[in-house]
């Protein structure tokens, strides 16, 4: 288990060692990705576009009540930009998604190139897993970050009580 990111106003946020990619290169990528998420998430694959050439995870997740299709595509600049999680055949209502109703697992500055796509996929299932009992309750479960202007303005404080 790696620590909580320093500076992030998530205390409890740990990262198994083994969903994080370290020491490999930009060729080898790829292929370690496709490892880490065989090992953890054998029902998910990993593909590339023939038209665009961009790379995504897809697959489904489970939880007692439902199935959830989820696309998880990495952008050009992947693994120092942070993926999208996508909603596939279903549609999320309630917090924690952005604009383009992809679904917020992190704020993207607490994104780290060591990051996999396996991260992201249990990022996702915690996620699906709240969003159900958020459905029934009304209430997000659990505890939860600021978005917007109000995480900026978090992020800004905790950068100068830093220095």
């Amino acid at each position: 288990i790696l620590p909580a990111l320093s500076g992030s106003s998530v205390s409890d946020l740990q990262i198994p060692r083994g969903m994080t990619i370290t020491d490999v290169s930009d060729a080898e990528r790829m292929h370690r990705e496709q490892e880490v998420l065989g090992r953890y998430f054998p029902d998910f694959e990993l593909v590339r576009s023939k038209s665009t050439g961009k790379y995504a995870a897809r697959g489904v997740l489970s939880t007692h009540l439902n199935l959830y299709g989820i696309r998880i595509v990495l952008p050009t600049n992947y693994p120092y930009g942070m993926p999208d999680i996508e909603p596939v055949g279903w549609q999320p209502s309630g917090p924690h998604t952005y604009g383009s109703n992809s679904l917020c697992v992190m704020r993207h500055e607490q994104w780290r190139n060591s990051y996999s796509v396996a991260l992201v996929v249990a990022k996702a299932a915690i996620w699906v897993n709240k969003y159900e009992i958020y459905r029934k309750d009304g209430k997000w479960p659990g505890n939860e970050q600021l978005h917007g202007l109000a995480a900026m303005r978090q992020s800004l404080t905790e950068f100068w009580n830093s220095l």
